[in-house]
C-alpha cells in the first residue's frame, strides 16, 4: 500500500488486483473469495444495472462496513463481472464472444476508467478487485500449463497487498 496516502482521502485508485482467466478455470470463485476481504472493493450489481451512477457502488461498500448490516447486505451487494458497466465506458467491449485486446486500451479509455473506478473505492475498501474472463486465443497459456495462476499462500488468509504484490 502507498504509505503517503492520507487516511481521509477517497478515490485514490492504486494498482487494482485484476483476476483474468478463461472460462471454467475457477477465476470467478477466486474473485468471490477475495471479495470477502475487508480492504477489497469490487464492481457490484449496482455498476451493472446503473453504470452511469457509479457512486452507488461506493455507498454499497460503505454500508457493508457497518457491522450490523453486513450479513444482510452481503446477500444484496455482491461482486459481478459487470458487462454493462464495461460496455457503457468502453463501447463494444461487452459484445458477445468478443475478446479484450491490447488495442482496446487507449489513453482516452484508460483515463476514463481510472476516473470512474476511483469513485468505487472507500477509505477502508481501498484496493479494487476486478474480474475478466475474456482472453484472446493467442493469449492463452501454453498447452499443459494451468490456466489460472493461484497464489501459493492461499492455505492461509493473505492480505490484499500480498496478493497484489505477488508475495
Amino acid at each position: 500500500m502507498n504509505s503517503t496516502r492520507r487516511p481521509d482521502q477517497e478515490g485514490q485508485l492504486e494498482a487494482p488486483i485484476i483476476i483474468v482467466g478463461t472460462g471454467r478455470c475457477g477465476s470467478t470463485a477466486l474473485h468471490y473469495a477475495l471479495s470477502h476481504h475487508n480492504q477489497g472493493a469490487w464492481l457490484s450489481r449496482f455498476c451493472d444495472t446503473n453504470p452511469q451512477h457509479i457512486r452507488s457502488n461506493r455507498r454499497g461498500m460503505q454500508l457493508l462496513d457497518l457491522l450490523l448490516t453486513y450479513r444482510y447486505l452481503r446477500k444484496l451487494i455482491y461482486p459481478v463481472e459487470a458487462y454493462r458497466f464495461w460496455g457503457y465506458y468502453c463501447p463494444g467491449l461487452s459484445e458477445p464472444c468478443r475478446d479484450f485486446l491490447k488495442e482496446d486500451v487507449t489513453p482516452r479509455t484508460m483515463g476514463i476508467l481510472r476516473s470512474v473506478l476511483a469513485q468505487t473505492i472507500t477509505r477502508k475498501r481501498n484496493r479494487l478487485l476486478l474480474m475478466g474472463n475474456r482472453l484472446a486465443e493467442d493469449r492463452l497459456p501454453e498447452r499443459g500449463s494451468t490456466r489460472c495462476q493461484i497464489h501459493p499462500h492461499l492455505s492461509r488468509r493473505p492480505s490484499i497487498g500480498e496478493l497484489a504484490d505477488g508475495h
